[in-house]
């Protein structure tokens, strides 16, 4: 079951997480064949870039847009634990208030920009 904010939804591939060290899941997140890309800095702060309004909102544009915030990890006992990301500066600044990061190991994240769809754009975990 994925969760749905008031804005949009990111998962992280299937599966639980028992990730809750911010070491753990801090980092870089890559799609090689895009470039997409999204940093979550062990500080709180992340950046996004390379990725359309469309995949993270379904709408918006298919245009290309930098992003960035805050993020938090969430030890939910609803549902899959996520990061959520506070977008507060960028492109998306005004349009999306957030979106959710669920976790899996820590190997991928997905964007679900509907939350019934499939994947919108998945991101590898970099080295």
């Amino acid at each position: 079951m994925r969760l749905l904010s008031l804005s949009v939804g990111l998962a992280f591939v299937s599966g639980c997480s028992s990730l809750t060290d911010v070491d753990d899941i801090s980092g870089v997140y890559e799609n090689v064949t895009s470039g997409a890309e999204i940093h979550l800095e062990p500080d709180g702060t992340f950046s996004a870039s390379g990725i359309s309004a469309d995949q993270v909102i379904g709408s918006g544009g298919s245009d290309p847009v930098e992003f960035a915030g805050r993020w938090e990890f969430v030890d939910s006992a609803a549902s899959s634990d996520f990061v959520y990301l506070l977008v507060d500066e960028g492109e998306l600044g005004g349009a999306v208030g957030g979106v959710q990061l669920y976790l899996s190991g820590g190997d991928a994240v997905e964007f679900f920009a509907d939350a019934d769809g499939p994947p919108s754009l998945v991101l590898d975990r970099q080295d």
